[in-house]
């Protein structure tokens, strides 16, 4: 098995800061115009974040 390199965990940060970014800024986003509820959108990324962990 391959083990990951320095390189790969920089990148995989990186994305992982970006997201985390990008998540705050769209879920306000969401909120204001679009008046989507808290409860849903958490329940939203929950399952996604759960098919994303059972698929890997």
């Amino acid at each position: 098995m391959n083990r990951p390199t320095r390189r790969t965990g920089l990148l995989l940060v990186i994305i992982g800061a970006t997201l985390w970014g990008l998540g705050g800024t769209v879920s306000q986003k969401l909120f204001q115009q679009y008046s989507v509820d808290v409860n849903w959108l958490v329940a939203v990324r929950l399952l996604i974040a759960g098919f994303l962990l059972l698929t890997v």
